[in-house]
């Protein structure tokens, strides 16, 4: 009897944090770990992608509307999603069908020209140009754990 209990609570502890979770907005490393968690193709662009969009999670639109991509519902209003982690599926199924579509083409490139071949951001007044909107996601650097750090030569002659 006390194992089941014990089994209960556990799992109850875990719907619950999976549940706050989903209340609050989530820390930059934790949507970069769900990302990586949720095998995103190129979770590093996403992820700035969402970062960009949101002033580092921190709009209007991110922590009242779980909207983490500036993704649109039509011309003049917003998506607005139950949760960070409902709007990362939604994202998820949106750039998946894109990058299929790219790689069905044959086009050559990464995920920034891929990016471009996509239109994403055209003609939205803050990013006039696709070129513009890359040149500035990439600017972003990525979160602490996973900055990439220049080896160091100890073999240098000084």
């Amino acid at each position: 009897m006390k194992k089941k209990i014990v089994g209960i609570l556990i799992l109850m502890g875990s719907l619950i944090a999976q549940s706050n979770a989903q209340r609050r907005t989530p820390t930059e490393l934790e949507l970069y770990d769900s990302l990586v968690a949720r095998g995103f193709c190129a979770p590093d662009v996403v992820w700035r992608i969402a970062i960009w969009e949101t002033g580092h999670l921190k709009s209007n639109l991110c922590v009242n509307h779980n909207n983490l991509f500036g993704i649109r519902l039509n011309s003049r209003e917003y998506r607005h999603f139950n949760s960070w982690l409902d709007c990362l599926d939604y994202m998820d199924d949106l750039w998946n069908r894109r990058y299929d579509q790219f790689v069905e083409l044959g086009l050559g490139g990464d995920e920034y020209y891929f990016l471009q071949w996509w239109g994403y951001k055209s003609g939205h007044s803050l990013h006039p140009s696709e070129a513009y909107y890359v040149s500035k996601i990439k600017s972003i650097r990525l979160p602490e754990p996973y900055r990439w750090v220049p080896p160091i030569d100890d073999d240098i002659d000084e």
